[in-house]
């Protein structure tokens, strides 16, 4: 039986009370060139099995490599992650090396070359529960939380296998608070093909060493968490929760000892981007030994459905200036990743 019960967190603590944890991301120079070199060199590999030319080749390489510069903002491979043996370096793309990576680049190479986008999803985000123990000020889901849910195990399990087959390989399983379904993430991790790399969108509620260590082992990836302040007081206000900042902390925590990828998500409200709370931020995600940081704009829906909340082009360019900063500066380079 797995234990999801919110009074085994401990209370509220000072940040100080935790010590900070290894970075994430890969220091070295040479390992950094080793695993560039490796991922230039499956991408040589997939685009001669289909061009057989090796002039031809190096020019759809560097065309690649320019839409990516195009879409991406900074250098390819500017900064990587490494955890449990396996290099990341975007939360959308599987870890390096696995067949996932590669079935996935062999999709960008056909559509590279023929011009026809994929007709399909790279990640999928499936809210498998609509209960939530939260109160939160931004909630998309408002409406439709806590009631019956809708989908049995058997179902989402369908619904995974069907987008594998379409050659999905991030799975995010969302709510809701999807811990509250601990089981049937489980059962879904069980009864699908390895296909996919999982993630979990939590709020940490749950995520205690031991069912860190129980779903690490049964195929989950990493965790999305939900942490919208650097400040304790400011993130319960923000959750609706007394205890919402050291679910959080707490489930880092185990997640990293587990092997699993941690990612902190942020909302960023007009009154959180600020260029201060984001230092502090980032420096939080760096303490907790994090991979990735992702930032999501507000959007007026769900509670914020009617309210002005959208970000104004002064913190829409501070946000830019940042992910520039943090992924590419080498003064950087102990900080999590950006996306």
């Amino acid at each position: 039986m797995v234990d999801i019960n919110v009074n085994t967190h401990k209370a509220d603590s000072p940040l100080s009370d935790f010590p900070d944890q290894k970075p994430a991301i890969v220091s070295g120079y040479f390992e950094r060139s080793w695993v560039r070199f490796a991922v230039i060199r499956q991408l040589y590999g997939l685009f001669n099995s289909r061009l057989g030319n090796p002039i031809a080749v190096f020019r759809a390489i560097r065309r690649l490599r320019k839409k990516f510069k195009n879409a991406q903002g900074d250098k390819m491979l500017a900064k990587i992650a490494k955890v449990d043996g396996r290099y990341y370096w975007k939360i959308g793309t599987p870890g390096f090396p696995s067949e996932k990576i590669k079935a996935m680049q062999g999709r960008e190479v056909d559509t590279l070359l023929t011009g026809h986008p994929y007709n399909g999803l790279r990640t999928l985000f499936l809210a498998i529960t609509k209960k939530c123990t939260l109160n939160c000020e931004h909630c998309f889901e408002w409406e439709n939380l806590n009631k019956p849910e809708a989908l049995s195990d058997e179902q989402l399990i369908e619904i995974v296998k069907k987008y594998q087959d379409y050659g999905t390989t991030q799975i995010m399983l969302s709510g809701g608070e999807p811990m509250l379904r601990l089981e049937s993430i489980f059962n879904i991790l069980k009864h699908t093909r390895k296909a996919s790399d999982f993630w979990i969108f939590t709020s940490g509620l749950g995520m205690n060493e031991k069912n860190a260590k129980k779903l690490k082992q049964a195929g989950l990836t990493g965790v999305l968490l939900s942490l919208d302040h650097f400040d304790p007081e400011l993130h319960n206000q923000f959750r609706g929760h007394k205890k919402a900042f050291q679910w959080v902390i707490d489930g880092a925590l185990n997640a990293k000892k587990a092997g699993l990828v941690v990612t902190l998500s942020l909302c960023a409200t007009r009154a959180f981007t600020t260029r201060q709370n984001l230092k502090h931020y980032m420096e939080l995600g760096r303490r907790l030994g994090a991979a990735f940081v992702q930032i999501i704009d507000v959007r007026a829906s769900g509670r914020y459905a009617g309210q002005p909340v959208d970000l104004s082009t002064e913190p829409i360019a501070l946000l830019e200036e940042f992910y520039l900063t943090y992924n590419n500066e080498p003064e950087s380079r102990e900080y999590p990743i950006i996306n």
